[in-house]
């Protein structure tokens, strides 16, 4: 009996060392497995990846190629160089507030309020273009990055204009207030009307000059059609969308610009469209401004109204108006022209066909305008 037990105590220790071998065996296999066909799923995931830019987004630096780049006049930039200041913003420390100078400017400078889309809280990787243009030009530029998880529509946009406010508190003495401008993408788009409205109307800025340029906008808040009523006349509103934008309704610009109270000669709505050249297709779609490849486009379509406008607000330049309104081509081109003129705006396609349509229960105007 003895020897029964002793034999069976060491079987059952030889079978738990076995067991446990082949246990570690398992899991040490199962994980290089479970690793291997992880990293060969990533593999997959990124050159499928690949093959979608190259089969859409990177074409656009081929394409860019058949395109003539602008290097003189509106849209081609400015002679100077980009400097970077950065300051904390106490409502959320996530990302600093960025201020742009350029270099070797002396005296005060037009200053541009940069509001920008949901998630680009990081400029470096979705508007460096953009930023360094309009630096290039001579102006400074404020980028006040705001919350996108865990926050509410008004605790963004508190955050975004304190990044505005503490900017000119920091730097008022290199800046020119008297002339300004708001520009917004998408949601910050959407926040520009707000945001000018503080600017232009609460604080006064722009005196000698005041623009606004809205870039597909999303849902606005914080402006009523009072608030609307009240911008200085001599402000100038220029909304621009994109034909292949499926994101944000268009809408929503339609709707800003109609109930925006300026003189018609200081409202302008722009249309950018997608265009085939030599079997190439620069498409215009709803990161037009920032993360879109091509450079021709934004050139085109962007820096070249931005130009036109800050000339004719900043400077009193009479030919960036002609531009702006469309009586004047800035750039002898037959090759491309994307940008178009609409004198009275109205939706072109459902509401079905965008990710943000206007009857969303999040888009508080959506009960004052009932669309056909």
């Amino acid at each position: 009996m003895k020897r029964t037990k002793k034999h069976s105590h060491k079987t059952k220790k030889i079978i738990g060392i076995v067991s446990l071998m082949i246990l570690v065996m398992t899991i040490t296999f199962c994980f290089s497995g479970c690793l291997g066909k992880g990293r060969l799923r990533e593999k997959l995931r990124s050159r499928n990846q690949i093959e979608q830019n190259e089969a859409t987004g990177n074409m656009d630096f081929a394409c860019d190629n058949f395109i003539p780049g602008i290097i003189n006049g509106y849209g081609s930039g400015g002679p100077y160089g980009m400097s970077v200041q950065t300051m904390n913003n106490p409502l959320w420390k996530g990302k600093p507030i960025s201020v742009f100078f350029p270099k070797g400017v002396s005296g005060k400078r037009p200053v541009i309020f940069f509001s920008h889309a949901y998630g680009a809280s990081d400029w470096k990787r979705a508007y460096t273009p953009f930023l360094q243009h309009i630096t290039s030009l001579g102006y400074i530029t404020v980028y006040s990055p705001y919350q996108t998880l865990r926050a509410d529509f008004d605790q963004r946009y508190a955050t975004l204009w304190k990044g505005f406010e503490l900017a000119v508190q920091k730097f008022g003495n290199q800046m020119d207030l008297t002339r300004v401008g708001f520009v917004g993408h998408s949601f910050g788009g959407g926040a520009t009307p707000a945001m000018a409205y503080k600017g232009l109307v609460d604080m006064k800025w722009g005196k000698r000059g005041a623009f606004v340029f809205i870039l597909a906008p999303w849902y606005s808040f914080q402006i009523t059609p009072e608030k609307l009523r009240e911008f200085p006349g001599h402000v100038v509103l220029l909304m621009q969308i994109y034909d292949r934008d499926d994101t944000n309704d268009h809408r929503m610009a339609i709707d800003i610009y109609h109930n925006f109270q300026l003189p018609d000669s200081q409202k302008h709505f722009q249309v950018v469209r997608s265009e085939s050249i030599n079997g190439c297709e620069i498409v215009a779609d709803h990161i037009t401004p920032g993360r879109n490849p091509s450079l021709r486009l934004k050139q085109y379509a962007v820096f070249m109204p931005f130009d036109a406008v800050s000339d004719y607000v900043f400077n009193g330049n009479p030919r960036g108006n002609q531009v702006i309104s469309n009586r004047m081509p800035s750039v002898k081109s037959s090759v491309y022209h994307p940008l178009f003129t609409e004198k009275n705006p109205k939706p072109m396609l459902p509401e079905t066909k965008y990710k943000f349509p206007w009857s969303n229960k999040d888009n508080q105007r959506r009960l004052l305008k009932t669309w056909k």
